[in-house]
Protein backbone atom coordinates (compact mmCIF):
# COMPACT_ATOMS: atom_id res chain seq x y z
CA UNK A 1 0.00 0.00 0.00
CA UNK A 2 2.90 2.37 0.67
CA UNK A 3 4.10 2.00 -2.90
CA UNK A 4 0.66 2.87 -4.23
CA UNK A 5 0.53 5.99 -2.05
CA UNK A 6 4.02 7.00 -3.20
CA UNK A 7 3.08 6.56 -6.87
CA UNK A 8 -0.15 8.51 -6.39
CA UNK A 9 1.67 11.33 -4.62
CA UNK A 10 4.28 11.56 -7.37
CA UNK A 11 1.65 11.58 -10.11
CA UNK A 12 -0.27 14.29 -8.26
CA UNK A 13 2.88 16.40 -7.91
CA UNK A 14 3.76 15.98 -11.59
CA UNK A 15 0.26 17.04 -12.66
CA UNK A 16 0.36 20.10 -10.39
CA UNK A 17 3.78 21.09 -11.67
CA UNK A 18 2.57 20.88 -15.27
CA UNK A 19 -0.68 22.72 -14.54
CA UNK A 20 1.05 25.55 -12.71
CA UNK A 21 3.82 26.13 -15.25
CA UNK A 22 3.40 29.58 -16.75
CA UNK A 23 6.02 29.01 -19.46
CA UNK A 24 3.61 27.64 -22.07
CA UNK A 25 1.17 30.48 -21.47
CA UNK A 26 3.90 33.09 -21.78
CA UNK A 27 5.04 31.43 -25.00
CA UNK A 28 1.46 31.56 -26.30
CA UNK A 29 1.33 35.27 -25.51
CA UNK A 30 4.63 35.95 -27.26
CA UNK A 31 3.50 33.99 -30.34
CA UNK A 32 0.25 35.94 -30.34
CA UNK A 33 2.11 39.26 -30.18
CA UNK A 34 4.38 38.12 -32.97
CA UNK A 35 1.38 37.19 -35.09
CA UNK A 36 -0.06 40.67 -34.61
CA UNK A 37 3.23 42.38 -35.43
CA UNK A 38 3.69 40.28 -38.57
CA UNK A 39 0.16 40.98 -39.77
CA UNK A 40 -1.04 37.40 -39.37
CA UNK A 41 -3.80 38.53 -36.98
CA UNK A 42 -6.08 41.50 -36.92
CA UNK A 43 -6.39 43.50 -33.73
CA UNK A 44 -9.84 42.13 -32.86
CA UNK A 45 -8.62 38.54 -33.04
CA UNK A 46 -5.50 39.47 -31.10
CA UNK A 47 -7.50 41.10 -28.30
CA UNK A 48 -9.88 38.15 -27.99
CA UNK A 49 -7.06 35.61 -27.83
CA UNK A 50 -5.03 37.81 -25.49
CA UNK A 51 -7.98 37.99 -23.09
CA UNK A 52 -8.17 34.17 -23.04
CA UNK A 53 -4.45 33.85 -22.39
CA UNK A 54 -4.47 36.45 -19.63
CA UNK A 55 -7.45 34.69 -18.05
CA UNK A 56 -5.54 31.38 -18.03
CA UNK A 57 -2.54 33.10 -16.49
CA UNK A 58 -4.69 34.65 -13.74
CA UNK A 59 -6.30 31.29 -13.02
CA UNK A 60 -2.91 29.66 -12.61
CA UNK A 61 -1.69 32.42 -10.32
CA UNK A 62 -4.87 32.21 -8.23
CA UNK A 63 -4.46 28.45 -7.92
CA UNK A 64 -0.82 28.88 -6.90
CA UNK A 65 -1.82 31.39 -4.23
CA UNK A 66 -4.54 29.05 -2.99
CA UNK A 67 -2.15 26.12 -2.81
CA UNK A 68 0.47 28.20 -1.00
CA UNK A 69 -2.17 29.23 1.53
CA UNK A 70 -3.13 25.60 2.06
CA UNK A 71 0.50 24.60 2.59
CA UNK A 72 1.00 27.41 5.10
CA UNK A 73 -2.15 26.43 7.02
CA UNK A 74 -0.93 23.02 7.80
Amino acid sequence: MDLLMWVGKNIHQAVLTEMLDETAIRNDLMALQSGLEEGELDEETYLAREADIVKRLREIRALKAELEGTENDG
